[in-house]
């Protein structure tokens, strides 16, 4: 059984979102290397192996999560790493960050990558975008992990023509992307 876990709560508005006798479940032990980024996808948890550059998937009632996306951070079969932070956007379409590619891309209908940030402000390249989340204007917000890069947080406004990336400090730079 392993260790006894549990849920400490916070706050008491958690309780509309998880039953006070809400108990962990582990849903699959496929011995992943860096798991990251779960996120509910038409009916499914998908989450990241980064350093293997695969996207897994688990349906409840399965056993194991199987293959969703490989690879999952580069266009093509290759040993970059794969994707982090994943999120779903207003439309129900799948974002990704992807380490591999150094960039934020949205999932196509036809299961190919389109890049929606790839630069920062200063028109250098991402080294890692790490985590994101979806606004309820439609924009998205996504950390970038590196040397250079920590603290600041990028937006990527709903036009997605703008990137605005912001400093520890709070200062706002805006770049034109691609």
């Amino acid at each position: 059984d392993g260790p006894k876990q549990s849920i400490e709560k916070l706050d008491p508005a958690l309780d509309v979102l998880i039953a006070s006798d809400a108990k962990i479940e582990t849903v699959s032990n496929g011995g992943y290397s860096w798991s990251e980024g779960p996120v509910w996808y038409k009916g499914r948890i998908v989450f990241s192996d980064v350093p293997n550059n695969v996207a897994y998937q688990w349906v409840e009632g399965d056993a194991m999560a199987s293959v969703f996306l490989k690879p999952s951070g580069t266009d093509a079969p290759s040993a970059n790493q794969g994707s982090n932070g994943l999120a779903v956007d207003g439309q129900g379409r799948m974002l990704l960050c992807q380490h591999g590619s150094r960039r934020v891309a949205r999932l196509g209908g036809d299961g190919k990558f389109e890049p929606l940030a790839a630069k920062n402000h200063e028109g250098v390249r991402f080294n890692s975008p790490n985590d994101l989340c979806v606004a309820k204007d439609g924009s998205v917000y996504f950390k970038v992990c590196s040397c250079t890069d920590y603290g600041k947080l990028s937006r990527l406004d709903r036009s997605q023509s703008r990137t605005q990336t912001t400093n520890s400090a709070g200062e706002a730079n805006d770049a034109d992307e691609y």
